[in-house]
């Protein structure tokens, strides 16, 4: 399953479609994870997503955090599906 999760976010076409640039944030917000040593976690909540027809997102609240502080990581508890 992991395979396949990975396979569809990182098949880009690279046109700037709204799809191809969720799919982008997407393999950001992956190799965020990797580093941060929360790689299945973030998987599951990709495979939720996916089982919900949903899209992850960055909680709102939190983006507006963001514009104020910076920060280099996005904290997994900070990710909504829409």
């Amino acid at each position: 399953m992991k395979t396949n999760i990975l396979e569809k976010i990182a098949q880009r076409d690279y046109s700037g479609s709204p799809d191809d640039e969720y799919k982008q944030n997407l393999f950001s917000l992956y190799m965020n994870f990797v580093e941060q040593g929360q790689e299945e976690a973030f998987l599951a909540l990709l495979e939720r997503a996916e089982k919900e027809h949903k899209k992850i997102a960055v909680d709102p609240n939190f983006e507006k955090e963001m514009d104020e502080v910076f920060y280099d990581e996005i904290p997994l508890n900070k990710l909504i599906l829409i």
